[in-house]
Formats: structure tokens, C-alpha cells, sequence
């Protein structure tokens, strides 16, 4: 009667080329008592996901030669039939060909489905890298973990640029003009800054500010009313003085008409006057 083991190492090494436990090497499956005669190998029929796969092994092996005493090695030999009666040879091809189908290697293989005496703590004692990876395989999880890479990728932007914007923010705090608010002052130079403090009392300085401007502008808009209603005076009295210097003119004009006129009558009289000694 066949044990546990010597059935999982059949298994094994009919998928991969190698028993199931770490303490038999594939060169040992042949038992010590086989005919010379007799050929050592592994034919195992199995179904996945409906479709029926048949592969056969031959391990390395000593057989007679055919002609003279003796042996002779002959070599590994895998064969696999596919579902759609495709024949894959040689031990390579096999094993890639396995590893495509079943989407797990050896190990894999062992820790999860076989767990044969002796090695069925593995699973529960491999890595949590390591169990992902079987478990990632065995349940077709990978667009998953293609998701979880682009949320992950997603999320380091997202923090670099929440970096980018902390930094530019800082500075611009760093670079506020507190006045003579001392408070203001004492939170921008704290080494943790409170920001909504900070932001409340910028408002509030902003408004103080404000108020102010608008004072200075309306004493800035009488100071020009002012500066109007002067310019204004200046033209008027610069009006009233010319007005003031035609006058003189005109009184310098009738006055010289009244000299001149005094003159024309003297010189008048005397013109009479001579006239009547004549």
C-alpha cells in the first residue's frame, strides 16, 4: 500500500519534475527492488477549470543496454497533452508549459495544495511577501494589485504635492508683514504654526489696514478739494490783479490826456492872445 508522502511526491513530480518533499531528490524515485527491465515513470491525468491535462514523466534512470551487459543513463523525458490534443515534449517545454497552466511554481505548489508530512507549517511560516505572492497566483488577484500600485501612486502625488503646497504656504506665512503686532509676529516664528491663528489674525490686521487706507484716502481726496477750491482763489485773484494793473494803466492814459490837455489850452490862450496884438 502506497503512503501519503509517496503519492504527493508521484503528484509533484508529475507536474514539476520534482518530489514533493525537501529530503528526496528526483534522481531517487526509483525504488532499489524495480526489474532492470521495468521503466520508472509518472502519468498523471488532472482537470482544470474543465479541461482535461495528461502529463508523463520519466526520471533519470539506469536501463540495459540493448546490446552487450550493462547499463546505460537514460536521460529525463516529460510529455504533456494538452485539452486540445497538442503534444508538448521535452522537459523544459513541459515545465513552462505547466507553470503557464497552473499560474504557481513548485514551492507554491507544495505549501499550498500538497502540504505533505513535515514541511505543513511552511505556508503558516513563509513570509507575508511570500504568502501574498501564492495567494495573489492562486485567486487571479493581480488586477487588484494593479489597482493597489496605481492608488499607491495616486497617493504619493497627492503627498508630494500636499509637500509642495505646505512649503510654498510656509513661506508665504514667513513673509507676512506683521507691523507692530507683536502676537502676529510670535506666531509666524513659532516653529509649529498655528495656521488658523495666523490666518484669524492676518484678517483682523488686514482689516485694521484697510480702515486705515480708507481714512488716508478721504483725507488724501480733501487735501486735493483743498488744493482745488486754492487753485481756484489763486486764479481769481491773479484775475483781480490784472484787473487792478489795467486800471492803473487806465488812470496813467487819463491822466496824461489831462496833461495833455492842459497843455493844448494854454497853448490855445496863447495862440489867442497873440492874434489879438496883431
Amino acid at each position: 500500500m502506497l503512503g501519503k508522502t509517496t503519492i504527493f511526491d508521484a503528484i509533484n513530480y508529475a507536474l514539476f519534475g520534482e518530489a514533493s518533499g525537501s529530503s528526496r531528490g528526483k534522481d531517487s524515485l526509483r525504488s532499489d527492488f524495480a526489474a532492470v527491465e521495468i521503466p520508472t515513470y509518472v502519468e498523471l491525468v488532472f482537470e482544470l477549470r474543465g479541461k482535461i491535462y495528461q502529463i508523463t514523466r520519466y526520471p533519470q534512470q539506469n536501463r540495459a543496454k540493448t546490446r552487450g551487459e550493462g547499463f546505460t543513463i537514460k536521460n529525463a523525458e516529460a510529455q504533456l497533452i494538452l485539452p486540445n490534443d497538442e503534444v508538448i515534449t521535452k522537459v523544459n517545454n513541459v515545465d513552462e508549459k505547466i507553470r503557464e497552466v497552473l499560474g504557481i511554481n513548485k514551492n507554491q505548489f507544495t505549501q499550498i495544495v500538497m502540504l505533505p508530512q513535515g514541511e505543513f507549517r511552511k505556508l503558516l511560516e513563509a513570509g507575508s511577501l511570500e504568502r501574498e505572492a501564492i495567494f495573489r497566483k492562486i485567486f487571479g488577484t493581480e488586477a487588484f494589485e494593479a489597482i493597489q500600485r496605481k492608488l499607491d501612486d495616486q497617493k504619493k502625488s497627492l503627498y508630494r504635492n500636499i509637500s509642495e503646497r505646505k512649503t510654498k504656504r510656509d513661506t508665504h506665512i514667513k513673509h507676512i508683514e506683521h507691523g507692530t503686532d507683536e502676537y502676529l509676529e510670535e506666531l509666524i516664528s513659532a516653529s509649529d504654526l498655528n495656521i488658523i491663528e495666523i490666518v484669524d489674525r492676518t484678517n483682523k490686521l488686514i482689516e485694521s489696514d484697510t480702515t486705515f487706507i480708507r481714512s488716508l484716502e478721504k483725507e488724501l481726496k480733501d487735501n486735493k478739494q483743498q488744493q482745488e477750491n486754492l487753485q481756484k482763489s489763486i486764479v481769481q485773484g491773479e484775475t483781480i490783479n490784472n484787473r487792478l494793473k489795467e486800471k492803473d494803466e487806465l488812470q496813467r492814459q487819463y491822466n496824461l490826456a489831462l496833461s495833455k490837455e492842459k497843455e493844448y489850452t494854454e497853448k490855445k490862450s496863447d495862440l489867442g492872445e497873440g492874434k489879438e496884438g496883431i
